[in-house]
């Protein structure tokens, strides 16, 4: 340790930035002074550059037992055209101990993962809660939010949206929560809301998403530093929080995207491809067509990415998965080397390979049925909570993550 500290800081620094996330959380406990540099901003934010720059990104995928994975999409692009045998490794979450009924994922943002959680039994015990998290460091903070938020019974719950963002000018976080033309702003930092009135009503639920599951309803999409969702009263538009300065502003929808036709049952989803807002615009049974935004803002810039027809996809069959299905997709969430693009359904993952047009439920190692919940990048991101997730042990107890 003398040795080292009698190097630069910047040259301690670029040695401490090659080391894997586990060795800087433990060179953490080593002593105060490796502590207060491995918690400074700087270097906070010279980790996360360094790992938005390498494009390394993470997918949290849950099964039907609430049980969560993460996959490095990295080893998924590097797979063989067959989409078995991707390693999930399994990962421990806050509260995945109790009676979870729902999880639900609002949003993420700088390797911090923002899950809305519903615990307890109905109309008993049940609680609410929003739970920000860091799955790398294992920090969370807990927000107290309405219980019929995530009530899937209630009309609420169909109303309501959420987002999750970075705010630049105040170097902190933002949980937003929207209801009507009420405008809800949670700053992790003073742990304290605020309201903003607006004067229309942003988030308008045209009849036929009400048929869409209320967690894809319920999550924002964040894109150059705004939360999106669907929106509009008249006419379907795509309509964002901006976090930096708490204003609403709306996109128009691509021009020729395909108007609905008698009989048929239409929904749009937004999305992110590569480094551009999308918009899926799905003919349940029938066709999918993937708009892109090349410009951001500008509705000219609209450009259709690609289209899958047909409702079938190929199935990969388990023991514990002997049925087939047939799938409405609903947004792309990764465009991979191999020139495979992952999918969000609402069954759970698939695959469609655009060189031949297959599109495969996508299944991995550990994992009888997943369901996409969040991609994020691995950070050092510290919101000051002083809550650290328990781990658990080779022996099935628990014991609480040290730190300084």
């Amino acid at each position: 340790m003398s040795s080292l500290s009698s190097l630069p800081e910047e040259v301690q620094v670029d040695i401490f930035l090659r080391l894997p996330d586990n060795s800087i959380l433990a060179c953490r406990c080593v002593c105060k002074p490796l502590c207060n540099l491995l918690y400074k901003p700087s270097f906070i934010k010279n980790h996360l550059n360094l790992s938005i720059q390498s494009n390394r990104r993470f997918m949290l995928a849950i099964d039907d037992n609430k049980e969560m994975y993460s996959i490095n999409y990295d080893s998924r692009s590097a797979s063989s055209s067959r989409v078995v045998g991707n390693r999930a490794v399994h990962v421990g979450y806050p509260f995945w101990d109790k009676n979870i009924k729902t999880l639900v994922a609002v949003g993420s943002c700088n390797g911090l993962i923002c899950l809305g959680i519903s615990s307890g039994r109905k109309n008993i015990d049940e609680k609410s809660c929003i739970c920000v998290w860091n799955p790398s460091t294992g920090e969370y903070q807990n927000i107290e939010i309405p219980v019929n938020d995530f009530n899937y019974s209630s009309e609420l719950s169909y109303s309501v949206r959420y987002g999750f963002g970075y705010d630049s000018n105040i170097d902190d976080y933002k949980l937003v929560r929207i209801l009507d033309n009420e405008i809800e702003v949670y700053t992790l930092g003073s742990k304290s809301w605020k309201t903003i009135q607006c004067t229309e009503r942003y988030i308008a639920i045209p009849g036929h998403n009400r048929r869409l599951n209320v967690k894809r309803r319920l999550s924002g999409v964040l894109h150059n530093g705004s939360v999106h969702w669907l929106g509009g009263t008249s006419t379907e538009v795509i309509v964002f929080f901006d976090i930096n300065n708490e204003t609403f502003m709306d996109i128009p929808f691509p021009e020729e995207a395909l108007p609905p036709l008698p009989g048929d049952r239409i929904h749009k989803d937004v999305g992110v491809f590569g480094d551009c807002l999308c918009v899926a615009v799905v003919v349940v049974g029938f066709m999918t067509e993937v708009w892109v935004m090349q410009d951001y803002g500008v509705r000219e810039s609209w450009v259709k990415q690609f289209t899958i027809n047909g409702p079938s996809v190929e199935i990969i069959c388990l023991p514990l998965m002997p049925r087939c299905y047939q799938y409405s997709f609903s947004k792309p969430t990764w465009s991979l080397e191999n020139g495979e693009i992952l999918i969000d359904e609402h069954r759970g993952l698939v695959s469609y390979d655009q060189s031949n047009g297959i599109t495969r439920r996508d299944l991995f190692d550990s994992m009888a049925t997943s369901r996409y919940i969040a991609s994020y990048v691995k950070s050092l991101a510290y919101m000051k909570s002083g809550t650290y997730m328990e781990k658990r042990t080779t022996n099935g107890d628990q014991k609480k993550r040290k730190h300084v």
